[in-house]
């Protein structure tokens, strides 16, 4: 029996941003992220509505969850968008999106120089999304 990780005080020291197009998944994930003692969350359902979240962002650490598979713009589209902003925060990848596609988007991520915290497979375990947080937190 797997026993979930508690929230962690350091966490409250984090922004996150999660974009997905996914209403459900959205939710899901910021109960989880809630769960583990993040206390600022932003919700996007489009990337250009992230990439306004991100500008507004006051420069605290912050982390962005990213789908691939969005209307509008796709998440390598969004990558490249916040590269180009020079986002100093993580990038957490989190897609349905098949292995090989996943790890196409992580190696264009790092290309441009993204703090990519990791490529995930949705859903998320909550221990997993724990780890993702201490990275961004370690910068």
């Amino acid at each position: 029996m797997q026993i979930d990780p508690p929230g962690r005080p350091e966490f409250a020291a984090l922004d996150v941003v999660v974009v997905d197009d996914d209403a459900f998944m959205l939710k899901v994930l910021e109960k989880s992220l809630l769960r583990l003692g993040v206390t600022r969350v932003r919700l996007c359902a489009t990337a250009p509505e992230a990439l306004g979240t991100v500008d507004a962002l006051d420069g605290a650490k912050a982390l962005l969850v990213c789908d691939l598979n969005m209307p509008d713009m796709d998440g390598v589209e969004f990558i490249k968008a916040i590269a180009k902003r020079k986002f100093a925060g993580a990038v957490l990848i989190l897609s349905g999106a098949h292995a090989t596609v996943r790890g196409a988007a992580a190696h264009l991520a790092l290309a441009y120089g993204v703090n990519l915290v990791g490529t995930y497979e949705k859903p998320l375990a909550l221990d997993r999304l724990a780890d993702a947080l201490g990275a961004a937190l370690e910068g």
